[in-house]
């Protein structure tokens, strides 16, 4: 309730005063450019909570995925957060596919990438790194950021929690999307556990079972 109360509180503040002040243009579009960016942030908060709803109904549908096509599809859709810092995904595919349903996977790892790209500095690369080890198949994302203390990662996916909340609200961040990556780690019967050093930067790992027969062509 409070995640909700506090936007919108000021974004019915600076429509009023946008609407009756005598404040000057500059004043007024600094006033919209703010409505906006809360406005987008409550946007992302409404469509990350009905996914949480969806995934907590829905019964996964497992299939053999291209990691590339997942990979080159994120990479799209991360363009602009991406290119804003000078910030690269580096591809480590020791295998092209997985085993579990694409959409859990694509909304997986843009969660765990968005986590990467704000806690990245500019021109830094992200590593996308995938292996197999006997019957799991796991899968990092690692970034060379600010990392992380101890104590915050014992709270990282709770929901709304947030590492650092200046940076989470200029980001459009609402604490919401490693909540939603544990989530759906569990969903397709894995773990994920992170590693992380303050100034060193930060490690995800997800470990999903791979079975050997009964995948689904691509």
């Amino acid at each position: 309730a409070h995640e909700l109360k506090t936007p919108l509180t000021s974004i019915y503040g600076y429509a009023e005063y946008v609407k009756y002040a005598k404040a000057s243009e500059e004043e007024k579009l600094e006033g919209l450019t703010y409505i906006m960016e809360e406005s987008r942030r409550l946007a992302k908060m409404s469509e990350i909570m009905l996914s949480m709803r969806l995934y907590e109904k829905e019964s996964p549908a497992p299939e053999k995925v291209s990691l590339n096509a997942v990979a080159t599809h994120l990479e799209k859709t991360l363009a602009g957060k991406l290119r804003e810092k000078s910030l690269a995904i580096r591809r480590e595919f020791e295998t092209e596919t997985a085993f579990a349903e694409e959409t859990l996977l694509i909304n997986l790892f843009r969660n765990l990438l968005e986590n990467a790209i704000r806690a990245s500095r500019a021109g830094d690369d992200i590593v996308f790194r995938t292996f197999r080890r006997e019957e799991t198949q796991i899968f990092e994302i690692i970034d060379f950021g600010i990392g992380m203390e101890e104590t915050e990662l014992e709270r990282i996916t709770e929901a709304f929690y947030r590492v650092d909340k200046a940076r989470s609200r200029k980001d459009g961040g609402v604490g919401l999307g490693l909540s939603i990556a544990n989530l759906i780690v569990k969903k397709l019967g894995g773990t994920m556990a992170f590693a992380s050093s303050p100034g060193k930067g930060t490690k995800a790992t997800v470990i999903l079972q791979h079975p050997n027969n009964n995948v689904k062509s691509l």
